[in-house]
């Protein structure tokens, strides 16, 4: 058994150097066949364009957001054709199964290692950052990109949960965000739910990080609060891109908060926010 155990790891650290070039070769192909299907998306585009056809960001079976894949399609990461950036496809998580499916989800905050940072600059929020399988924000630019399309309009849903277990929800049957030329205005109206309304009074506001003031507050409330969001004239009522604490926090104005759960500024364990044509 020794003897077999001492040939065994010669043999591996024979066959280490060919190993890393196996990696290497490997993270080239996927390479490749990332700017081949650009490349394939791009020529795809001009010869539509050429026989008149409609761009394929908007022909039917396109898959614009999660409600668009096919039958038997499962909930996870997903390519999207949101047309954000001509034919190149985006990453997206779809929730197909739960509240009625058909959701891409925009952001999502929960107990997960490594802990994702929050407290981020304009930059950041406008294209998205995190890791689709942890905590994440998934971009102001593909937001507004979606929901700025006049054929159709989005619901958000708000999922909640405190350290207790308690879980609520907000759901709102109008939601849309301005292009960054009026600063990623938010617009959400229509609510139902059973975790109060907390999203509504930020109705109309544009979207602030500490180094992008746009709230109408004296101060820079991303900067107080440390996170970004439609911060208003009290700067909030609601603040989902704030700290995460790994614990029951009451009344700190910088945690996870959406005050009307339990009218206070309790910081929550998870949260989620996801959307799909109404």
């Amino acid at each position: 058994m020794q003897k077999i155990s001492s040939d065994l790891d010669q043999v591996k650290h024979e066959f280490k150097p060919y190993d890393l070039k196996v990696r290497v070769l490997s993270d080239n192909v996927i390479s490749l066949s990332q700017q081949l299907q650009v490349t394939s998306d791009i020529l795809e585009k001009h010869l539509a364009e050429e026989a008149g056809a409609p761009p394929p960001s908007r022909r039917p079976g396109t898959v614009r957001d999660c409600s668009d894949l096919p039958a038997g399609a499962r909930s996870g990461v997903h390519l999207l054709q949101t047309g954000l950036a001509g034919p190149q496809k985006v990453a997206a998580l779809c929730d197909l199964d739960a509240d009625g499916g058909r959701w891409t989800v925009i952001q999502r905050r929960d107990d997960i290692e490594p802990r994702e940072n929050f407290y981020r600059n304009w930059t950041a929020y406008r294209a998205g950052f995190g890791r689709l399988d942890g905590e994440f924000w998934w971009g102001l630019d593909k937001m507004s990109a979606l929901t700025a399309a006049t054929d159709r309009s989005y619901e958000l849903r708000v999922n909640l949960e405190d350290f207790e277990g308690r879980r609520r929800h907000a759901l709102y049957g109008q939601f849309s965000i301005a292009p960054e030329s009026d600063g990623f205005r938010l617009h959400v109206s229509n609510y139902s739910g059973d975790a109060g309304d907390s999203l509504s009074t930020h109705s109309g506001q544009r979207f602030t990080t500490y180094d992008r003031d746009h709230d109408p507050y004296a101060g820079n409330c991303a900067r107080s609060h440390r996170g970004g969001w439609w911060y208003h004239e009290k700067c909030l009522q609601s603040n989902l891109n704030g700290v995460y604490f790994k614990k029951y926090r009451a009344d700190n104005t910088r945690g996870i908060t959406w005050t009307t759960f339990h009218n206070s500024f309790y910081s929550l364990k998870t949260v989620t926010m996801k959307i799909r044509p109404t």
